[in-house]
């Protein structure tokens, strides 16, 4: 651990104890099973490893490419509408959600989810990595600004009746409110009660299903308190219709049943590591992805934490991320990332086969469609009547050709009138005038 200024004996221990209780025990109940964290005496009791650990090790670290979540669309959904939501990074000061403060951002996220129209889609919301944000490390505790604030004493109840001061007159009075210093540090305890909160925001919304996925951030908090986090968060809040799937390149089943019983089946594939990445053009993000998160054979497949939002290919469609600004190399301007690309609309006419409207199909109005009706019928009625017109002029009008004698028999065939002059006569006439 790297030396502190104005470092006492009890300093680090203490440290250390702050980060561990605000970061929540459910998390940071393994991290002590880190070398790093271990004291002096644990590490001179370790023992060498087998190779049988070794085994078992990766075969824990290993994870299936097929998730073992099937997505149903019902025979009464007409279609399968996706609600994106990635890219949140709870509670970073360097790179916040946008519209967090003012509540524009779940005002546009429950509007998205009101438009999908639950009651004849099929609803899924995908929480597709960089949910947890990256500042919640020691380091930066070690390094957290400390802030100053003076707060009412009905705000801190435990403190009521034990704050008075001496007056000038040498009088007790009670003081109305206290100077607290705190150090400007959110923890992985706190960035996961907010992503809590927002996910019972999306179950408030009935039949709709949600899907959390790791992403850069996740795979990194992973790793630092060994755990799995976003399964953790899952098993506390224990709905059925909240589910996680494993992985950063992982493909979705999805299966569409019919009227006559059969069903049509496809896939639904999602990269997800790409916040590493700080390429902001097509292609060049294409290849980053291609680099952090792998190839993907899904039918169609959607990536998510990248800088760039769009259709990037056949199949390919990259959405947009919750996070306020783009990611930059180090002390260059960030610019505000693209966003409001994180719906989708997908049919399924054949096996493997995808039909995706960017948005939501949106709901048919009953004074619309009259207008539509009564357009087009006035368009078949006028191509009809048009239709006609011409039949009656081409009826009314001689054939057009250099044979005068043809012309005028077409024109009269048309009419039922007797031919001027047949073919035979019209060879004689021919002969006698030689």
């Amino acid at each position: 651990m790297a030396n502190r200024h104005n470092q006492s004996p009890n300093k680090g221990h203490e440290v250390i104890e702050k980060y561990i209780k605000e970061s929540g025990e459910d998390f940071t109940g393994n991290v002590r099973g880190n070398v790093n964290w271990a004291t002096s005496e644990e590490v001179n009791s370790l023992k060498r490893p087998t190779q049988q650990d070794y085994f078992d090790a990766i075969h824990q670290r290993q994870t299936s490419p097929i998730s073992e979540e099937t997505i149903v669309v019902s025979k009464d959904q007409k279609a399968l509408n996706l609600i994106f939501r990635n890219g949140l990074n709870i509670r970073d000061m360097g790179n916040p959600m946008f519209g967090e403060e003012e509540k524009t951002n779940k005002k546009n996220f429950g509007h998205n989810i009101t438009r999908a129209d639950t009651q004849s889609n099929k609803v899924c919301i995908i929480y597709g990595g960089d949910l947890l944000g990256q500042e919640w490390e020691l380091s930066n505790l070690n390094n957290a600004k400390i802030i100053e604030q003076e707060i009412p004493v009905s705000a801190e109840p435990s403190l009521e009746g034990l704050l008075e001061f001496e007056s000038s007159s040498g009088e007790k009075q009670e003081s109305e409110s206290i100077r607290i210093k705190k150090a400007l540090f959110f923890a992985l305890g706190e960035r996961v009660k907010v992503l809590k909160r927002d996910l019972a925001f999306a179950l408030r919304f009935p039949d709709v299903d949600i899907y959390l996925v790791n992403g850069a951030q996740e795979e990194k908090i992973n790793k630092y308190f060994k755990i799995d986090v976003l399964e953790t968060i899952v098993a506390s809040i224990n709905n059925p219709r909240l589910h996680y799937i494993r992985g950063i390149n992982t493909i979705i089943n999805v299966e569409k049943k019919h009227e006559n019983g059969e069903s049509t089946f496809g896939t639904i594939g999602l990269l997800t590591n790409n916040s590493l990445s700080k390429s902001m053009k097509g292609q060049a993000a294409k290849n980053a992805v291609r680099m952090n998160s792998g190839e993907n054979l899904a039918d169609v497949v959607f990536v998510t934490n990248t800088n760039v939002a769009g259709k990037k290919g056949p199949k390919d469609y990259y959405v947009s991320s919750e996070s306020t600004f783009v990611e930059t190399p180090k002390k260059k301007n960030p610019s505000e990332r693209p966003r409001n690309y994180n719906t989708f609309s997908l049919r399924m006419p054949a096996n493997r086969e995808f039909t995706v409207v960017e948005g939501n199909i949106p709901q048919v109005n009953p004074l619309e469609m009259i207008v539509y009706s009564e357009s087009v019928k006035n368009k078949v009625l006028k191509d009809v009547l048009l239709e006609r017109i011409e039949q009656k002029i081409a009826k009314n009008t001689m054939y057009q050709s250099t044979d005068l004698v043809k012309r005028a028999n077409i024109y009269a065939s048309r009419n039922g009138i007797h031919p001027i002059i047949n073919e035979e006569e019209k060879d004689e006439k021919s002969m006698s005038d030689l």
